[in-house]
């Protein structure tokens, strides 16, 4: 169907000769193309054409070609598990320092705010936090952000973020 679709997409886009301008045959048969070509969806003449198909996904993974609320959530559900999985794979190997560099500073509980400006179960400060690229608080974010960000510090400074936990 879609080479039929493109050949009838070519057919009507190639010029006509001179010659065989008043050819009745030929014109029966541009209109038939031309008609076809007309009650295509948009979606059969995107899907005949791959540099269209190709835009529509691309296009579709940011939010754009959803037209219902519906899909807007769906892809957006989608683009969060995508994220948290690679979070997750980030965060996996450092487990073990996670969780006694947690259990130190603030007894594992993710919603610290101790009031003297450390938040979280890492004790970011604000500062620290949007440099390890968080937004809001730490203590306001999910457990997996705040793991997330922690690792990012550690590989980036190495624990001198945490000078009696973090070793």
């Amino acid at each position: 169907m879609a080479m039929l679709v493109t050949s009838l997409l070519l057919a009507v886009v190639t010029p006509v000769p001179a010659h065989d301008a008043h050819d009745p045959v030929l014109a029966q048969v541009q209109t038939e193309l031309v008609f076809q070509d007309e009650h295509m969806s948009r979606r059969e003449r995107c899907m005949a054409n791959k540099k269209c198909r190709a835009k529509r996904h691309r296009i579709h993974q940011i939010f754009r070609y959803c037209n219902t609320w519906s899909c807007v959530k769906r892809v957006r559900k989608i683009h969060e598990r995508r994220y948290d999985r690679m979070r997750r794979r980030y965060t996996r190997p450092y487990r073990s320092w996670l969780y006694s560099t947690r259990m130190c500073e603030s007894g594992g509980n993710y919603a610290t705010n101790t009031g003297n400006g450390f938040y979280g179960a890492y004790q970011f400060t604000i500062s620290t936090w949007h440099w390890a690229g968080g937004s809001g608080r730490p203590d306001l974010n999910e457990p997996l952000e705040q793991d997330y960000r922690a690792v990012v510090l550690l590989k980036r400074d190495g624990p001198g973020h945490w000078p009696v936990c973090g070793h």
